[in-house]
């Protein structure tokens, strides 16, 4: 209906979308590992603030879950986990990383003012951030195992991370 600036589901096929936000610039975080629920979120506050949401596919539902108050007003870019038990995203300095359980609980700083942008996270759970610690626009890759804080910047690698995969 020429609506540009909310949030829909749309079956395979085509039929029938289904809005289940009408809040502009709405950015996706990602399906649960289970896919029964899709994680979202959208400005708060007059952009001071996100508010995180998720779908219930099978009920059709949308819930309020908590707000980030400490992310970048600019671009969010949260991504959860492959186990669903971590919401990465950019904090508000536009330069550290953060994260949080998809309930609100345990948010907390990983990286302070290492100009954060890319980020994404591999099946075998490690994160990725794409990091201009030493020029803020040559950006490196930055590998990131939560349990073991295991770290490894690919040298190799330049520019703004936008998918990964390891094998």
């Amino acid at each position: 209906d020429g609506r540009v600036d909310s949030l829909f589901i749309i079956n395979m096929d085509g039929t029938p979308a289904r809005q289940i936000s009408d809040v502009s610039y709405e950015s996706v975080i990602v399906w649960s590992p289970d896919g029964k629920l899709l994680y979202f979120v959208a400005p708060y506050s007059g952009g001071a603030a996100w508010k995180v949401y998720s779908y219930d596919l099978a009920r059709g539902t949308t819930r309020d879950l908590f707000t980030i108050e400490n992310g970048t007003p600019k671009f969010l870019n949260p991504m959860l986990s492959p186990d669903g038990n971590w919401i990465a995203y950019r904090g508000r300095d536009n330069s550290s990383l953060y994260l949080v359980h998809p309930d609100g609980s345990d948010m907390h700083l990983v990286l302070d003012n290492v100009g954060a942008v890319g980020i994404d996270w591999t099946s075998y759970g490690w994160l990725g951030v794409s990091i201009g610690i030493d020029d803020p626009y040559v950006q490196k890759v930055l590998l990131i195992n939560l349990d073991t804080c295991d770290s490894y910047i690919l040298n190799g690698l330049q520019g703004q991370l936008e998918g990964l995969a390891i094998q």
